[in-house]
């Protein structure tokens, strides 16, 4: 009897054992399948990374090369909040040239000193931060302590320097960490985008150097005359309003001859600055030629035309510049005519533009004209 039970007994054993290995044979398959399904899905999502970049390089254009990124980013990756930077180094300090944001298709050209620590970490150690660690998300949690941030930077290199970061963020539960996974393909697409960023920008900046006054920062002649047909057309379509602004700096030749040639360029470069920031960025600021400027103004009549020259008057001739030990005064006239008020002809609009220059230098300098008006 003993003999039997202890049959029974090594045969149930054997028979746990083999439906122990059964389930851990059934787990392993069913890991397996998990673990081939994700690494087709990486692969996947590898090869559609790639297939974007081909595209991305198929244009010189930022813009258009942020869009397509971006497409790529939101079918990628899960994020509440990504944006990608690209930088600019001036006199030693690191700023922002581009921000782009991913999630709102918005893109900002704004030059904004870089003081986040995590950006100035990557750009010194040129490596990825990661925080939380995956395996350590799952302490904050069950502790119920604060929750940590949850984002990804990784660095856009370029001939071994960092160009730029991307960085995404989660800030809604689940708290899930980026992963590894994560960490390879938004590495993978930095490194694929890097050059190509880098050539766009640098092509971008050759072309705003092609249409941008060296001395002053503003528009070249050219751009003027392309820009103008442009927005002609345009008012033309929509009935819409705008303004020519012709300004000329008084007795500057005078003041040349004077003062030297340098003293010259920097008051050019002063009364240029004050003039490009005084009307809105829509607005295009042109040097003219020598020491005449125009300005297009976008959507504005004679009266907002004349305002505004009257404030950019008084802020020029509140100007002070420090010659040989002493200090000078400048002013400036101006002369505007309206779209279509006073011609729907280009031609026309400038040449009335002048004459109402003209008149308010032969007037006494220092004031402002309309054209039509005596």
């Amino acid at each position: 009897m003993s003999l039997i039970f202890g049959c029974l007994i090594i045969l149930l054993l054997v028979v746990e054992r083999s439906r122990r290995r059964y389930f851990k044979l059934v787990y392993d398959l069913r890991l397996l399948r998990e673990t081939t399904k994700k690494l087709h899905k990486d692969a996947e999502d590898i090869f559609g990374i790639y297939e974007g970049v081909r595209d991305i390089a198929t244009t010189m254009n930022m813009e258009d090369i942020l869009k397509i990124m971006s497409q790529m980013m939101r079918k990628y990756f899960e994020f509440s909040f990504s944006k990608l930077c690209l930088f600019t180094e001036d006199e030693g300090n690191m700023s922002t040239a581009i921000q782009y944001d991913f999630v709102l298709n918005l893109l900002l050209n704004d030059r904004v000193e870089v003081t986040d620590k995590n950006i100035l970490n990557v750009i010194a150690n040129k490596r990825p931060i990661v925080s939380p660690d995956e395996k350590r998300i799952q302490e904050y949690i069950d502790d119920g302590e604060e929750k940590p941030e949850i984002f990804i930077m990784v660095p856009l290199i370029a001939e071994d320097k960092v160009i730029g970061t991307i960085e995404m963020r989660r800030e809604r539960e689940p708290y899930l960490p980026f992963s590894y996974d994560d960490l390879l393909k938004l590495t993978n697409l930095c490194a694929q985008t890097s050059i190509i960023l880098r050539r766009a920008k640098l092509y971008g900046e050759v072309e705003r150097l092609a249409i941008v006054d060296g001395l002053t920062g503003l528009y070249v002649h050219r751009y003027f005359q392309e820009k103008l047909a442009i927005e002609a057309k345009r008012a033309k379509t929509y009935n819409e309003v705008f303004s020519l602004l012709m300004a000329d700096i008084d007795f500057f030749k005078k003041y040349n001859d004077q003062y030297g040639h340098q003293a010259g360029d920097e008051l050019l470069r002063r009364v240029s600055k004050i003039l490009k920031e005084g009307v809105r960025e829509t607005d295009i600021a042109v040097r003219y030629g020598g020491e005449e400027f125009v300005i297009i103004l976008l959507h504005r009549g004679k009266d907002e035309t004349r305002a505004l020259a009257e404030e950019l008057r008084k802020k020029v001739e509140t100007l002070k510049l420090e010659i040989e030990g002493g200090f000078t005064g400048v002013t400036i006239s101006l002369g505007h005519a309206t779209y279509p008020d006073d011609s729907t002809s280009i031609d026309e609009l400038i040449k009335h533009a002048d004459e109402a220059l003209y008149r308010a230098k032969e007037g006494g300098r220092n004031q402002t004209v309309a054209y039509g008006k005596k």
